[in-house]
């Protein structure tokens, strides 16, 4: 590998460039028409859903630091913040608060793949699956709150 990459870090933000790229194209194709809360839950559940598929792969390309001056690693960051920023713009109308639900979302779904791929989830008191949604609508619903907080002081 190394006639094309001069490093292991540079395989590593190609990877992370090429992974980005399928899973991008795969959940577009799998959410094409859906939008608002119902897109947004949808986009969750399927990252979530593909992270675990592919648990070791993700927990690889999570323990990959960020470089923003890596071209590969910032176009794969790229494409999936404009795809979770282009599903909340449509829900959520301050900034602020925009802000605040990519967070969130990001620490739902990349904490949910961490934990139950470190076997951390055993309890079968509720699914895992039942707990990420609960969480998912419970954020979500606190954002809208949020947000309609900031419209009242607008």
């Amino acid at each position: 590998l190394y006639p094309y990459f001069a490093n292991q870090t540079e395989l590593s933000f190609a990877i992370f460039d090429w992974v980005a790229r399928q899973l991008n194209d795969q959940i577009k194709t799998e959410l094409f028409g859906l939008s608002g809360r119902e897109g947004l839950i949808a986009l969750a559940v399927a990252m979530r859903r593909e992270g675990l598929a592919h648990v070791r792969l993700t927990q690889y390309l999570l323990s990959i630091p960020r470089d923003t001056a890596n071209a590969d690693m910032q176009q794969g960051t790229d494409l999936f913040r404009d795809l979770l920023g282009g599903m909340i713009r449509p829900v959520f109308q301050h900034s602020r608060v925009r802000l605040i639900a990519v967070r969130w979302l990001r620490d739902l779904i990349v904490g949910d793949v961490v934990n139950i791929g470190a076997g951390w989830f055993i309890d079968q008191g509720i699914s895992a699956d039942d707990s990420f949604e609960l969480a998912l609508t419970a954020s979500l619903d606190r954002l809208t709150l949020e947000d309609q907080q900031d419209t009242q002081d607008d």
